[in-house]
């Protein structure tokens, strides 16, 4: 705290606490507020520019040292309520003068190391009597300014002091010293109608402002064209480009110039309404047309047939493909039985060729089987044996009527495989 120069301590201070200003050595003069009741050990310690010390009326002790190798201090005030002074606290002041609002024996049994003629014996007033405050430093814009007031009684010559914060910048309305451009930041600038100083602020850029757009080469029907619009702010020469599609021939009612016979293209021709060009365009051939034809090869399940004829057109004899016709399988017969370890077999026959179709069949799922009595209970009712006498009577009919059915599909399958075989011998 070298370069303190001033304290004022707040009435809700009770205590100057050890070391609180010791080598403060800027500071010239303190007044201690009557809430203070306690000076601690070493608190003005070294204050070398100290010349001034005045007591509140509330202090009860003031500890060894508290102002020692105070050498500038000249005036200490002490009202006659101070009676905890330790004999050491004002120790190397040599320049001291006290003030003291006591008797000769109240000073004498304060016992401080200070000769008796050092020491005033005065009325001290503690209720200064305040004039009004005036100003002794003008506050500017950037720093603070300060206040004076001094007690009016007579012969007193206290005084205070205090701070006027600095008034700050009181800038004009800004005026545009730079105007913005569509690329380029502007500026504006504001002067402090006090101080005249200057703050400056930037304009955002405007951006282009852009105009319709407008044809600037037209497209033909081979060659692209161009559109063009310019930015409308003053002073910007700004502007984008952009392709405009070619156009395209407009042929309009094209004439055949060549028929197309039954093999060869024919062509026609267009001239374009723009450009004037002349543009051809094959037709396609139109293929013979048989309507009287022989089959001369039937077609089958998988090879394609032939048929030859005289073309109606030309009278070319023609010769065309027949589209093979593909199986024509019949329903799937069950040949295998399929169960819960092996997968069955079922075939489908073709009406056409007899090519045998075959298929398998997924494995049975095993069916669940019934929880089993428990040992020992032996015990049943009219009603269960009723039940399992009903439900073995439908069991057994269930099974006859599978045997005849398998019987069955098994006498259809062996007639069709016989049929089967001879057909094919008398091929």
């Amino acid at each position: 705290c070298s370069n303190l120069r001033k304290v004022v301590i707040p009435s809700s201070v009770i205590s100057i606490g050890y070391n609180s200003f010791s080598y403060c050595s800027s500071l010239t003069s303190i007044v201690i507020p009557d809430s203070v009741t306690s000076i601690e050990m070493d608190a003005f310690r070294k204050c070398t520019s100290l010349k001034s010390v005045t007591l509140g009326n509330s202090i009860a002790s003031i500890e060894t040292q508290a102002f020692w190798g105070c050498t500038s201090l000249e005036s200490v005030t002490i009202p006659a309520s101070v009676t905890g002074v330790d004999p050491n606290a004002f120790n190397d002041c040599s320049k001291i003068q006290v003030y003291f609002g006591g008797t000769q024996e109240q000073w004498k049994k304060l016992d401080l190391a200070i000769p008796i003629s050092k020491v005033t014996f005065t009325t001290i007033v503690t209720d200064h009597k305040w004039g009004e405050w005036k100003q002794t430093k003008t506050p500017t814009c950037t720093t603070a300014g300060e206040e004076k007031r001094i007690c009016t009684d007579s012969g007193c010559t206290h005084s205070e002091t205090r701070s006027v914060k600095a008034l700050g910048h009181n800038f004009n309305k800004p005026e545009v010293t730079k105007t913005p451009t569509c690329i380029e930041t502007g500026t504006e600038t504001g002067t402090c109608t006090r101080c005249k100083q200057e703050t400056s602020s930037p304009i955002a850029a405007t951006g282009h402002k852009l105009g319709e757009w407008k044809e600037s080469k037209a497209p033909t029907c081979t060659a692209t064209g161009e559109e063009k619009r310019t930015c409308t702010n003053s002073g910007c020469t700004h502007s984008e480009t952009r392709s405009v599609k070619a156009l395209g021939h407009s042929f309009a009612n094209p004439v055949v110039t060549k028929k197309p016979t039954c093999t060869e293209p024919g062509v026609e021709t267009g001239i374009c309404s723009r450009c004037q060009k002349e543009s051809t365009n094959p037709i396609k051939a139109t293929g013979h047309k048989m309507e009287n034809y022989t089959v001369t090869l039937e077609p089958t399940c998988t090879a394609e047939g032939k048929k030859e004829g005289p073309c109606s057109a030309c009278g070319a004899k023609a010769e065309e493909k027949i589209t093979a016709k593909g199986h024509a399988y019949g329903e799937f017969v069950v040949t295998k039985e399929a169960t819960e370890t092996d997968e069955g077999v079922k075939t489908a026959t073709c009406a056409n060729c007899g090519e045998v179709k075959e298929e398998t069949i997924p494995v049975v799922s095993a069916k669940p089987t019934a929880p089993s009595k428990p040992t020992g209970d032996t015990s049943t009712d009219d009603t269960d044996k009723d039940s399992n006498q009903t439900d073995a009577g439908v069991t057994d009919g269930e099974n006859d009527s599978s045997w005849i059915v398998f019987v069955i599909i098994g006498a259809v399958v062996v007639a069709g495989v016989i049929i089967i075989v001879v057909v094919k011998k008398k091929k």
